[in-house]
């Protein structure tokens, strides 16, 4: 679970209230916080990312050309999409750290896999993520209790906010280290994350000591290891042929089989409408299921005020990934749409850049007879989402710019 902390109230602090109300769980004064000392912000200049002389030789290194960054971890930490069914098991948590069932679109996840742990002990992990955030949003504190201030840490050439933060919920406990900078129009965060439990007992005052101290020196030697690094364009599969438009300056891969059409004045996202470039999945394209269309749309627009929303609900693209250099905000939910009507379903999702005075928007339609709506049995199988979705996104993450 992403708790957001420059929204107001989580979900774990609503909880915590209502449980509260009950008896079920502390009250936020009862709640152990890191004891940072106060700190007032220095210039980045003056501070540095040094956590320790801790060997990484043997560590394992995440990488990613298309995210552009990088980060290492030791061999008692491992990515929540590597964990084994064991592993999932046993990292588990009431708050969701490591969780697979939150997971956000561009979301990486390092949890703690090892054998050591201390009375309460649930979880600890480093969670890094890049939203849309302003740069002055971005590089406020979040910390709004505690007299406690926003450090400046320099971690590898790169400036990050750093706020200590913590939340609550039914007995659960969340210790929250919380470093933020603004990266090529991104606010990317990295959380430090200690979860505990109250056991059954009257007498815990929290984590151990010296357990917790341990913890803390890994998740900071993890986090000393990140890094921003070149992005990489996404090389054309093999197979696909390129389109290119001079007069918009872009660029994108499709399959071979696939068909291109363009529309001038394109009107139906909204009358500003300069131009629209559609690839779409020929006719026997999937032959013999339930599959009616298979399209990506790029759109060109002068109007760049409603570039970031849904035109449908007014909701904005709240999350952010670079494609091939760009970067481009798009809605978590994967699709952003799943609808019906006259007996189709079709699934939508967006992706949405400003770039040279106007909005480009890529977007990725799946639509199928809905057996449910206005057809008769016999009923044809079930497209293939698995492929027609890695169809799309490779067109998708093909799309750049070329000027």
């Amino acid at each position: 679970m992403k708790i957001n902390h420059q929204k107001g109230f989580s979900l774990a602090m609503i909880i915590a209230a209502i449980a509260a109300f009950f008896g079920l769980a502390h009250v936020a004064s009862t709640m152990p916080v890191n004891e940072a000392a106060s700190t007032t912000v220095a210039p980045a200049s003056s501070v540095s990312g040094n956590f320790g002389a801790t060997s990484t030789s043997d560590w394992k290194t995440y990488s990613n050309g298309q995210t552009g960054f990088g980060v290492q971890y030791p061999s008692d930490f491992a990515l929540v999409s590597d964990l084994t069914p064991s592993q999932k098991k046993s990292a588990t948590s009431y708050m969701g750290t490591c969780s697979s069932d939150f997971d956000v679109t561009g979301e990486v996840k390092l949890c703690y896999v090892g054998n050591a742990t201390s009375s309460g002990f649930v979880i600890a992990g480093v969670n890094i993520t890049a939203t849309s955030t302003s740069e002055a949003d971005c590089e406020k504190t979040q910390q709004n209790n505690n007299n406690q201030s926003t450090n400046q840490v320099v971690i590898n050439g790169t400036t990050f906010y750093e706020d200590m933060l913590a939340d609550a919920g039914l007995s659960h406990y969340l210790d929250i280290d919380s470093f933020r900078t603004y990266h090529s129009n991104a606010c990317y965060t990295i959380e430090l994350t200690l979860e505990s439990q109250v056991p059954n007992s009257s007498s815990w005052n929290g984590l151990d000591t010296n357990f917790k101290a341990m913890m803390e020196q890994k998740l900071k030697a993890i986090l000393s290891t990140f890094r921003f690094i070149p992005v990489t364009a996404s090389p054309s599969p093999s197979g696909f042929k390129t389109y290119t438009n001079s007069q918009y300056g872009i660029s994108v891969a499709y399959p071979a089989t696939f068909n291109v059409s363009e529309t001038q004045d394109a009107g139906y996202f909204n009358e500003m409408n300069l131009f629209e470039a559609s690839i779409s999945a020929p006719a026997d394209y999937q032959k013999g299921t339930d599959l009616n269309v298979a399209r990506v749309d790029v759109l060109v627009s002068s109007s760049t005020d409603e570039c970031y929303s849904l035109s449908s609900s007014g909701a904005n693209l709240s999350a952010t990934k670079e494609i091939n250099g760009t970067v481009f905000h798009y809605d978590p939910r994967q699709p952003t749409a799943d609808d019906a009507m006259g007996g189709q379903r079709g699934q939508y999702s967006l992706f949405a850049a400003i770039k040279n005075g106007q909005c480009y928007r890529v977007e990725k339609l799946l639509g199928y007879r809905d057996p449910h709506g206005f057809t008769d049995p016999p009923y044809p199988p079930h497209f293939n989402e698995q492929t027609a979705n890695a169809d799309l996104d490779a067109i998708i993450n093909s799309f750049k710019f070329t000027n």
